[in-house]
């Protein structure tokens, strides 16, 4: 019967540690390069030791919290639309992180086709020419009709104001 006490007693004890655990704030505000918040941001709070993760999202003034537990190291990675992912090892506790997104290159394909309506490019009935960024600034292209008189098999009519056929 004594033991019973005795075990009881210890569960108890242990119980009452663990909820003496440490737990630490980790705050802050997302923000793009003009200094202006990011709304809808995805933060997510990623334990370094156990791989474990927390995700929140910002608020309307780019703010975000977490609470965490423990004095192991953390990364905080914070994903955007158009924002290039960045991501920032912290302490706790950590408030007032300040984390500037960058802008992510568009990186946009449009494939142009006669039959007017959206069609894949593998799946196109004729050879397709693909024309990047870098090809566009570097022929000086200003019109749709400059990107078509320079591919082969095409030709421009009609060129004026607003009107390329």
């Amino acid at each position: 019967m004594d033991y019973k006490k005795i075990l009881t007693l210890f569960l108890l004890g242990l119980l009452s540690i663990s909820s003496f655990a440490q737990t630490a704030q980790v705050a802050g505000v997302v923000s793009d390069t003009q200094g202006r918040p990011v709304a809808g941001a995805t933060v997510v709070l990623r334990n370094k030791a156990t791989r474990g993760e927390r995700t929140a999202v910002t608020d309307e003034n780019g703010g975000f919290s977490f609470e965490a537990t423990g004095s192991e190291a953390y990364e905080v990675v914070v994903k955007g639309n158009g924002f290039a992912a960045t991501s920032t090892d912290v302490a706790l506790p950590a408030s007032n992180l300040v984390i500037v997104l960058s802008p992510q290159a568009i990186k946009e394909e449009v494939t142009v086709t006669a039959t007017r309506t959206e069609v894949a490019t593998k799946d196109a009935a004729v050879s397709v020419s693909v024309v990047d960024r870098e090809e566009i600034d570097r022929k000086g292209i200003n019109t749709i009709g400059d990107i078509f008189r320079t591919l082969p098999g095409t030709s421009t009519v009609n060129e004026g104001a607003f009107q390329v056929r």
